[in-house]
């Protein structure tokens, strides 16, 4: 059992303002699909330990990641550096999209950026080799992506999500993941760049 509070998005989201919150997920997941939550900082795990200084006194921490997990070791290891009282929000940012609150992301507006975003979350989501995301999210597209009409990505990222719900257990925000990257395509029109 973890030796840290926990809350849940539900119960912290109206008390935002009470906290200094802290997103634990790597650069490219902040700026990700499930975006991050207003006014929080990215300080990925990995650097947590070298920062816990600057993290002391002021408001109580909300230390937040894609699952609840990442973040739940943040509280752990910022309490062994004497910083007791952070709270890990449960569930992280797949919880806190999946109640509908808001976040802040901005869309991708060229086909090749998406095509990469969706080959990095693959590679951290999956640990799939990057060149093995890359051929699968470029799958049935033109040759050259930045080619790729909006429709076109729209199709091939519903595929990528309908072979990931078949081929075992789908990760837990598949639906949300192909969802953002979806309505970004939708931007696009008939070119790989939003018009």
């Amino acid at each position: 059992m973890a030796d840290h509070l926990e809350t849940t998005p539900t119960e912290v989201a109206g008390k935002l303002d009470g906290y200094r919150i802290v997103d634990v997920r790597e650069p490219s997941e902040f700026a990700g699909a499930l975006g991050h939550i207003a006014g929080s900082e990215c300080i990925p795990l990995g650097a947590l330990e070298a920062k816990a200084e600057t993290l002391a006194g002021g408001a109580p921490l909300l230390l937040v990641c894609r699952s609840g997990n990442r973040s739940g070791k943040a509280c752990d290891l910022l309490a062994k550096h004497g910083l007791a009282g952070g709270t890990n929000l449960a569930g992280g940012m797949i919880e806190w999209n999946r109640r509908g609150l808001p976040v802040v992301r901005e869309p991708l507006s060229d086909a090749v950026a998406i095509l990469d975003a969706l080959a990095v979350w693959l590679t951290q989501v999956l640990q799939m080799p990057r060149a093995d995301a890359d051929a699968l999210v470029r799958a049935g597209l033109p040759p050259e992506p930045r080619d790729a009409t909006g429709a076109e990505l729209a199709r091939a990222i519903a595929g990528l999500e309908r072979q990931l719900q078949e081929n075992g257990v789908p990760p837990a925000d598949l639906d949300l993941v192909c969802a953002a990257f979806a309505s970004d395509a939708a931007r696009l029109g008939g070119s790989g760049s939003a018009a």
